[in-house]
């Protein structure tokens, strides 16, 4: 039965993705066009997109006339059948799609800018309407991975093709999630023009910017309008609509150009500008609410990254002791039913390439300075013996994934055991090795000396000690990340990824110039500022809340885990 339901459903694909759209290529305008009108108003074709469209209609667009059910579906359907065809269309017969195009209005010239836009589908018109003025557009998307039970073979199939023609126009490649936030401000700044739709999600939810359209609110992604707000960015607006009965697209660019705009400002231009497209192709509007995934950004996950210090040990409370506070609070998190992921999975899941369910809570878990007692149960100095961060996890009743940022040279590591733990031997790297092969452990780069105000000497070129932010020269950079990574790998067999700035310092350089140009290795680095983390977050600072000093207690830290933290901006 199963193979039968697989063949019908490839068989229906086959016609959807490729023999149907492709008419555009074979035939002339005026001959297919009427045939996709006849196909999405008679025919089972496309009809997964009838579904819930019309009723969801009815029930949101409240202030106008919607048509009929048969010509809305045929419409909704149209659009998704367009949004195919055009691939091939504008692939094969460029000088034929051309013809199909009006535009009013004119793009910005001579400078980058953020192209903030509506429309059906992936919207090829818009990126090939920017490409023919002289620009390099660049479209934010995400890949969204569809399960194959889901997607079968010939709809795959499609989707590559697609993204491979997305990124042929783009001309090197399209703009994904992870990072895109500095992508997307290289690229103005280097006078591209990044495409991104402003979409409402299928549900209202929590965010942290709302657009009012037609009496509703909808959240929309917040990565954008900090990028052309904070970064004092370009930007305009279009939208790209399908006239129902000829098939013509009309690309319609806004005259105004958005600059120096605080968020109210553009929020109040991008709500009146959608209602404007809104009344004229009310169909739109479900594509809109079901696209939410080619938005760069989803704002609905809220992720935490706890830091421990296993070495802040004065006494045997929760509020002097993190291996006793770390014990409790695995209780707490079990009781919030919380996944704890790692936190290469987390910069896997910023970077897109890996997706986390938006309905589950999500935790990471660091360590820093690599203190035995991270691994191993230890006689700590003027205390009993502690039991480590490591026997805590194996006796706990979740899976619990902790990453170690370690301290790589061994003189600094050796004078800090004299000059802060009263010379017990606490920072050995004799655990390291068993910690990486560990399934609940990872070891990464803390800095080659920690630029510790104890020590004789930091490698920093002005001796500066106790300030990372000073590491602001490739030099100094390459012998704080670089060579501590080459010496931790040389200890535990395996590659180093991620980074925790030493007392959370960082600067431009690192942030702007070192990590995202001058190197390769590291993916992502950790700062020590009590923030969440969310699609939006830049992975060269990724932010973390501190045991002792962000949370002392349960109840504090319920407040972390529960997204109900607040902190100043």
């Amino acid at each position: 039965m199963k193979i039968i339901k697989y063949t019908l459903r490839e068989f229906k694909n086959l016609f959807e993705y490729y023999l149907i759209p492709l008419l555009v290529v074979l035939l002339p305008h005026k001959i297919y066009y009427p045939i996709f009108r006849f196909i999405c108003y008679r025919t089972f074709f496309y009809s997964i997109y009838e579904q819930g469209s019309y009723p969801l209609a009815q029930k949101y667009l409240t202030d106008i006339n919607i048509n009929p059910p048969e010509l809305w579906k045929r419409n909704v359907k149209l659009l998704y059948l367009m949004d195919i065809a055009d691939a091939w269309l504008f692939w094969l017969r460029p000088k034929k799609a051309k013809k199909l195009i009006e535009t009013t209005g004119h793009w910005i010239k001579g400078k980058g800018f953020i192209a903030l836009g509506t429309h059906w589908g992936t919207g090829i018109p818009s990126l090939v309407s920017i490409k023919q003025s002289g620009m390099d557009p660049f479209f934010v998307y995400s890949r969204k991975p569809v399960k194959f039970s889901e997607r079968g073979l010939i709809e795959y199939s499609y989707r590559k093709f697609r993204w491979y023609y997305i990124d042929k126009i783009s001309g090197s490649t399209a703009i994904t999630t992870g990072s895109a936030y500095q992508r997307i401000k290289a690229q103005v700044i280097n006078k591209g023009v990044p495409v991104i739709l402003f979409d409402a999600p299928k549900e209202k939810s929590k965010a942290k910017y709302m657009l009012k359209i037609l009496g509703n609110e909808y959240s929309i992604a917040s990565g954008f309008v900090n990028l052309i707000c904070y970064e004092k960015l370009p930007s305009q607006m279009y939208s790209v609509n399908l006239d129902f009965n000829t098939g013509i697209r009309s690309i319609q660019i806004s005259s105004e150009i958005q600059e120096q705009v605080n968020e109210n400002q553009l929020l109040d231009k991008m709500s009146n500008y959608l209602n404007h497209i809104i009344l004229s192709s009310p169909e739109n509007w479900f594509f809109w609410c079901q696209s939410s995934y080619l938005l760069s950004k989803k704002q609905k996950l809220k992720i935490p990254v706890l830091l421990y210090h296993s070495g802040n040990i004065t006494g045997n409370t929760y509020q002097d002791n993190d291996t006793i506070a770390f014990k409790a609070d695995l209780k707490t998190i079990e009781q919030q039913n919380i996944t704890i992921i790692s936190a290469k999975t987390l910069v896997d899941y910023l970077y897109g390439s890996i997706d986390l369910d938006s309905e589950k809570k999500y935790l990471v878990i660091t360590l820093d300075d690599g203190v035995n007692l991270d691994f191993v149960d230890s006689k700590y100095p003027k205390s009993d013996t502690q039991e480590s961060f490591y026997t805590s996890i194996k006796n706990a009743n979740t899976f619990v994934h902790i990453t170690s940022f370690v301290i790589a040279s061994p003189k600094a590591r050796e004078t800090m055991q004299k000059t802060c733990l009263e010379n017990h031997p606490l920072l050995s790297h004799d655990w390291w090795q068993s910690a990486a092969k560990s399934s609940h452990f990872s070891i990464e780069n803390h800095s080659w000396d920690h630029v510790h105000p104890t020590l004789e000497s930091v490698k920093q070129k002005d001796g500066i000690k106790g300030d990372f932010s000073s590491v602001n020269c490739f030099e100094d950079a390459d012998n704080q990340i670089r060579k501590s990574s080459e010496y931790i790998e040389s200890i535990i067999g395996c590659k180093t990824t991620l980074f925790a700035y030493p007392f959370g310092h960082y600067n431009e350089y690192l942030t702007e110039e070192y990590f995202p140009k001058k190197q390769k290795q590291i993916r992502a680095a950790f700062t020590c500022e009590p923030q969440y983390v969310n699609k939006d977050t830049n992975v060269w600072k990724i932010p973390r809340f501190i045991c002792g000093a962000n949370w002392s207690n349960t109840e504090e830290l319920l407040k972390i885990l529960t997204n109900e933290y607040t902190y100043d901006k």
